[in-house]
Order: structure tokens, then sequence, then C-alpha cells
């Protein structure tokens, strides 16, 4: 901590709460919620945390939730079991219909909670803005400017309609600026929320001198900018937050926190969970302490970690406890955002019975030595209230069939092996507060979901939601450069490897199993479950190695993708992409098809026919993939092959065949060496010694499609020895004029990669600070498919350059992304049983078959 001088500022009155816990004292055997009113609206979920306050009594109680009027709200879980002083369960509050109705929380012998709910209109397609809390609380007595931090929310929208607000298109909120306050950075009083990263934080200090009233105040959070524009704005001043300023004359020392995510303090066997340790409503200028968390049954319940460098299943590593320091100064907003409030652990169960296996940890909690601290004399140092105690349930659930089903069905003559990709999930810092989100253009970012660092990287101060482990990712990890990330479980095949046989034969279908208890079910983004689905060739029968290591899909990547996020309390997304390439046709969508007016809706990506879905709506896919003369950015001679610049192929020969410059099919062909297809040697590619020029392809057999993407990513001109000259004019560069940000070129690569400030052209309204050159996107797809909106700015450079590389692959599959920002002809939603359960049940299921390719 930094030596500061305070003068006589704590003297005398400050001592009188030495030792102070700073809690409420409640009456016995009392149920609380922390909201006295909800106004929702229809569609619209809001997150209620319920708690027990019982000052003799400590065994477990059962909370009963209801609503009065069960037409107007839903309210999930319908209970929670609670001791007291245990964490808040958090309840999930959904609005139904306009009307009113009573949130009722109930126990035997305790006096009861209820909380009005006010349903009013629609809920905006995109979400809700919300905060934790609209009541702050501050230290009017300092005399010095006291910090303050909120964390604004956006909570999905519960229908099948709902839509996702980019990153590259954030929706920005604004905190108005009455006398007393001033921001944090410069004075930036708003923050941007999106749907991948649903948290932002705006922070400042309050002059308790310049404040009208010390006792109380309010400000306002709006959404601003382009998405509360014109008459049919998603947005606008129905989504205005009011905040209630209220002053304390007198210092707390707070709470410390410590829990896992699970409302009720369960933790699954054969899921790794968080632990917590976290400060709240400390106003204290200064205050450190160590929480020493300790398991009291490590044969039980342990602590993991993986060591930096190392992210192998064998380099887990276990200790049964933790030491957390917290450190917090409140003298100034710098000093406040260097302050380290909360720490995230890793807990790893060990044995668990399905009644719940009772363990516990136990918490320690002292302050730092002034000689730590730099307190001076008469400066308060107090502890923070916290349990001593901490009770769990380890719970064996191998036995239920609580979650989803997705099945895989191999309708292919070969023999396939398929592999679950885990993508990255936000980490957090308290059970329902998101981390901060790691820069989308950060190279550590994930393509499956990516959100924000844990461990190392993080400082220690988040953890990872249940069901993700927090480790580095990747084949091979640098040790003090590849950052913690948190990476969802592999979820395991319930024939064990995934390996299917060809088609008409046992064993040619398997399922694995997404369980309801997964993932984060608490807060404004309840992710069970994010990655891809690859299928794999096994030549000669014999199928390629599963990956070990987290974050690390196949060494090949010019495969057909089925893409998913699973949600807990909203619509999942999902898709099929041929972005990098195609190997088999693959038909992903709900395994009991349901007819929505949208095909978008509960849709079937990749259907070639029904009846895996029934959303006739949509363009069917014929998976034939004809690459012509036209699949340029120049069209070439009608003697050479389109198809072999973008097909790959393998050999066994030592000295392979090249094909001749004209007629390369036809030459492959007749020579019979090795196969008849002309394309890029796969081992060459694979080995980065391919230039891509039209020298280096070779006669082979086929093994898939890469897409102009695909082969910029194998060679981008690292390697000056191994210049690119595939025929995608990959290296032409654009003028960007006016200049963006310094910005004065756009090269054709990062058009086709959507990179280096490219934005999407679906952007609504169209951007204005930005030309059109740098447009990613900027077609309807005529004649193939009809997006769920059209764009909003063509693509000067993306259309000439990009749009013929990639719509050979659109008219094979019409419902696939072809491109990253395909988003609104390729991405589906859909839910089952959100609001009358309280939880997304929804099953899927893939179908692989066999493209048609054409090698002209």
């Amino acid at each position: 901590m930094k030596n500061k001088t305070f003068g006589a500022l704590m003297i005398g009155a400050l001592m009188l709460f030495t030792g102070c816990d700073g809690s409420t004292d409640y009456s016995r055997s009392q149920i609380q919620m922390d909201a006295q009113s909800i106004p929702l609206r229809a569609g619209d979920v809001r997150t209620v945390h319920v708690k027990i306050v019982d000052t003799q009594a400590s065994t477990k109680q059962k909370i009963s939730l209801s609503v009065s009027d069960p037409t107007v709200a839903h309210v999930a879980p319908s209970s929670c079991t609670l001791s007291a002083g245990d964490a808040p369960c958090s309840v999930t509050v959904f609005g139904k219909k306009p009307g009113n109705a009573l949130i009722l929380a109930e126990a035997p012998g305790h006096t009861n909670a209820r909380t009005s709910v006010s349903v009013a209109g629609t809920v905006s397609e995109y979400g809700t803005i919300t905060v934790s809390s609209t009541i702050r609380n501050f230290y009017s007595g300092a005399q010095v400017a006291y910090p303050f931090s909120i964390t604004v929310n956006l909570v999905p929208a519960t229908g099948t309609d709902s839509k996702r607000i980019p990153n590259d298109n954030p929706l920005t909120v604004m905190m108005n600026q009455p006398a007393g306050i001033s921001f944090a950075q410069g004075g930036i009083q708003q923050c941007n929320l999106t749907t991948a990263n649903p948290s932002c934080t705006i922070s400042g200090t309050i002059d308790a001198a310049q404040v009208s009233s010390k006792a109380a105040f309010s400000s306002t959070i709006s959404p601003t900018g382009t998405w509360v524009a014109g008459n049919n704005a998603p947005f606008g001043a129905q989504d205005d937050i009011t905040i209630t300023w209220k002053g304390n004359p007198n210092q707390s020392a707070g709470t410390i926190e410590v829990a896992s995510q699970n409302s009720s303090g369960q933790i699954f066997l054969g899921m790794k969970a968080p632990l917590f340790v976290y400060l709240t409503e400390n106003t204290l200028l200064e205050s450190n302490y160590w929480v020493t968390v300790t398991s009291t049954d490590p044969s039980a319940l342990v602590f993991y970690s993986y060591p930096d460098g190392a992210n192998t299943p064998a380099d887990l590593q276990k200790t049964d406890s933790v030491t957390c320091a917290l450190s917090l100064d409140n003298s100034s907003s710098e000093a406040f955002a260097d302050s380290v409030t909360s720490c995230g652990y890793g807990l790893l169960p060990l044995k668990g019975t399905a009644d719940g296996l009772d363990t516990a940890l136990s918490v320690n909690v002292t302050t730092v030595p002034p000689s730590f601290a730099n307190n001076q004399a008469g400066l308060l140092i107090a502890v923070p209230s916290y349990r001593k105690t901490v009770n769990l349930k380890l719970i064996d659930n191998s036995g239920t069939t609580d979650g989803r089903t997705i099945t895989f069905t191999n309708a292919s003559a070969d023999k396939v092996r398929v592999e679950a990709n885990a993508g990255s999930a936000n980490a957090y810092t308290s059970p329902s507060s998101v981390a901060a989100g790691v820069n989308p253009t950060n190279p550590a970012r994930t393509q499956a979901g990516a959100q924000s660092y844990c461990g190392p990287t993080a400082g220690g101060k988040n953890a990872c939601p249940i069901g993700s482990t927090c480790v580095q990712g990747g084949a091979g990890v640098a040790k003090g450069k590849t950052p913690f990330l948190c990476f969802w479980d592999k979820p395991a095949f319930a024939n064990g490897s995934g390996i299917l046989l060809p088609t008409g034969q046992p064993g040619d279908s398997t399922t694995l199993f997404i369980p309801q208890w997964s993932g984060i079910t608490t807060g404004p983004q309840q992710i069970q479950w994010s990655g891809n689905y690859t299928v794999l060739n096994c030549p000669g029968g014999t199928c390629p190695s599963s990956p070990t290591t987290p974050g690390t899909g196949p060494t090949y990547a010019a495969n057909t993708l089925a893409e998913v996020t699973y949600q807990h309390n909203t619509v999942d997304y999902y898709d099929v992409s041929i972005i990098n390439g195609a190997n088999y046709a693959l038909a992903f969508g709900p395994t009991h098809g349901q007819v929505t007016p949208n095909g978008y809706e509960c849709g079937t990506p990749g259907e070639s026919s029904p009846p895996i879905g029934v959303s006739a709506t949509q363009t069917l896919s014929n998976w034939v993939f004809t690459p012509t003369a036209t699949s340029f950015p120049t069209p070439l001679p009608s003697t050479d092959s389109p198809a072999s610049y973008f097909a790959v192929v393998e050999t066994s020969a030592t000295t392979p065949t090249p094909c001749n410059v004209t007629h390369p099919q036809t030459t492959c062909a007749a020579t019979g060496s090795s196969g008849p297809v002309c394309g890029w040697d796969k081992s060459k590619v694979l080995s980065g010694t391919s230039s891509f020029a039209a020298s280096d392809r070779i006669c082979g057999t086929f093994v898939s499609w890469a897409t102009a993407n695909q082969i910029w990513g194998w060679n981008n001109n690292g390697d000056a020895t191994y210049l690119n000259q595939a025929p995608f004019a990959f290296t032409t560069n654009s003028a960007v004029n006016p200049a963006f940000n310094g910005q004065t070129t756009i090269s054709v690569s990062d058009l086709q990669l959507c990179i280096n400030n490219s934005f999407s052209a679906y952007t609504d309204p169209a951007p204005t600070n930005q030309p059109a050159v740098m447009a990613c996107g900027g077609t309807n797809w005529t004649g193939i498919t009809t997006p769920s909106v059209g764009y909003t700015t063509e693509g000067t450079a993306w259309v000439p350059y990009v749009l013929p590389t990639i719509t050979w692959l659109k008219k094979a599959c019409p419902t696939c992304y072809t491109y990253p920002f395909d988003d609104m002809s390729s991405t589906f939603t859909c839910e089952k049983n959100v609001v009358k359960d309280g939880s997304n049940t929804l099953d899927y299921t893939i179908q692989i078959s066999h493209p048609t390719n054409t090698f002209d």
C-alpha cells in the first residue's frame, strides 16, 4: 500500500467502530429478498437473491418460492436450501404477460418474505439493462473523494426471436453527472455492453462536500447512441435505471463473502467448480485482510490449479488450503482501481453421493499488521463480518437424466470420429458478477466464446464457472506468455470415444450429455457449455487421436464445424460453419423439430431434406461444392482447374506427381499416380512450407475443401521463404479515406478474416466514422437464400475481392456460415421450457453425411 497523510481525518470517532463487523441487526427467523419490487416486461428476466437470517438456528432450511399469479410471472427454481449466514441463493423471475403479482418466499418457522412484481409491455428482443442493486451506499464523512463502481449488465431476452448485440456495434450506457460526481479514466461516464461481454463498469468518485444532500441523491443510467435512434429503436427512456445514493456518516468494515456458484452450495462430482472470496460494503479508507480457506475433508474436496506452462491432465495440482490477500484503498479512484477485492479459486470434488455428501470449508480472517497496511495512528482497523464455516454438498448426479442429450448420427459410408472442442467462458469475481472481458482483438480469444482471464493472468481475482477449468489453452503453451482462460470441460461421449461406424452398422450413432447444472446459472449470462463439434475421417479405419489439452482443435483445420452455445436462462445459439473449409455435410438442429414463423428460430442449418427439422421456410442445402472460374477476384483461364485451388489432397508417394498447368484434373486422372484429384499437398500445408503457388499443386486423394480464409490462415506471409501466392489477391490494399484512427489502408486478407477494424455490413445503423471500404460483407445472397435482415453497408472492397471466393460455398449450404460476419443468414436460436421450468432443456441432433464434390 502507498503511504498517505490524512491528518486527523479518522481520529476519535472512528475508534468507536474498532472491532465492529458492520452488519445489520436482523430479527430472528427471517427470510429476506434483496428487492422490494421487481419491474419487468413480458419476456424479461431478473435475478433476485434470497437469504435466511436466523441468529440461533444453523440447520439447513428449505425455502419455497412461488408467484401469486403464475400467468403474470414465473420464478425458478421453485425452492432453495440455506442456513443462516449462507451466501444468498439466486432465483430468476420471468415476466410472462402484463400484470401485477407477488413473489413469495416461505419456510416453516420463519417470517416469510414477499416482493411485488409488475410486468409491463414486451421486452426488447436484445435483452434488458440491469444493475446488481439500485441502492448504493457511500461514506459521506470522507473528506476525500470517495470512489464508486457500478456494474451494468445486459440480461438476454428469452424468446426465440432474441437477437445479439455484436462486439463491433456495442450498446453504450451512460450515467448522468449530479453535483459531486466525478468519473474515472479522464471523465468517461459510459461503458459498452454486448451479448458476448454482457457486463461493463462505470466508476468514479463522490465528493460528499459537493453533494446537495449528504443523506441521499439520485442519478440515472441510460442507453444512448445508435441503439436508441429512430422510431423503432430497441432501447429508449423505458430502459433508464435510477440509482439512489445513500450517504452514511459512519464507516463499515463490510462483509467478506466465501461462496461457490451454486445457490445451495452444491458441488457436482465430475465437474470443477469455483470458489469466490470477495469483500462487500466496506467503506474504510484503507483495509487489508488475509483470508485462509481450508477444506475440512481433503479426501472429498480439494482446490486445484495448473502451473504456468503446463496444461495436460497430469499437470493438475491439488491443495487443501488457499490464502487470499484482500486489499482495499478508498482514498481515491486511482487507488481504488488498484484494490484487490476478490479472489477466485477452483474446487475439485473427489467424492459424492446422490443425496449429497456434506462437507465444509473453514474460513479464517486476519487483518494485515499496520506495518504492512501503513495505517497511521487513529485509523479504523476492523474485521469484516464473515462465516467461519461454509457448508457444501458434494452431489453425484451420474444416475440422473436432468439435462440435454446431443445425438450424433453417421449417415456416411466412412468410419469417423466426432470431436467436441470446448470454447472459453467468462470468468467471474462473485457468483453472479462477470469479470472484465478480454479485448475481442486479442489473439488469446477463442472463436467459440471467449471472454475473460482467470488464474495468474487475472492476478488471482477471478474464478471459472461450474463445468469449466482455469488453464492455459493450446497444444503448446509458453510459460509467462500464454494467458489463463476458463475453458469448458470436454463432455464425454456415451460410447467413450466419439467414433462412429459407417451408416447401417451397429455403432453408427452416439450421444453426449450436457447436465442441466453445468455452467453458470445466475447472473446475466448463463452459459452451460460453448464450443464446436468436428467430424474427422478415419482413413483405413484408423482414427486420429483426440486432443488432451484444452482449447485445442484438430491439427488440420479445414473442416465443417457445428458451433453452439447452450444457455440456461435463454435461447441457445447454434450454426454450421464452413468458414475454414468443408469435409462432411452436417445438419444441426433440435431433435424434435417445431414449426416457427421464422426459419432462423429452431431451424436446422445444413439440412438437405426434412425431417430433422421442419423449418420449411429455410432454403435446403444440397451440399454440392462446385468452384468455378469466377470463384476468384480475377477469373481463371478456362484451361485451369478452379477446384484445384480449394482442394487439399494427400499422397503416400515419396515424390508426389505435380499437376500440369493446363487441364490439371485430367492429367491427375490419367496418371493414376495416387489419386484422381489435383490440389494442395496436405503435408506441406501443415508443415508451413507451401507457398500456394500453382506449381505447388499435386495429384492425390481428396481430403477436404479449404477456403481462401483458411489458406491465408495457413500462410500469412510470416515466413518470407514461402510467401503466399494463391490467386486470391491477399496483399492487395484499398485506401481508407478518410483515415480511421490513423489507419489508411485495409488489405484483402484483412477482409477475408474480418479483422483490422473491419466492421459488419449488417451494423445498423451504419457507422458514420468508418468508410464503406472497411465493411466486411455487403450481400443479401440474392438467388441463394434470404437473410433475417439486409445489410446496411456494401463493402466496396469486400464485394469484388471476397464475395467471389465464398459464393460457391454458400450455394452448397445456404444456411452455413461462409465468412465471420455471415450472422444474418446463418445464426439460429431455439429454446424449450425456459419460462415454464426456468431452464432451457432442448435436445439436438447432428447428422453426418457425404457432400458432392465437383473437381472441374
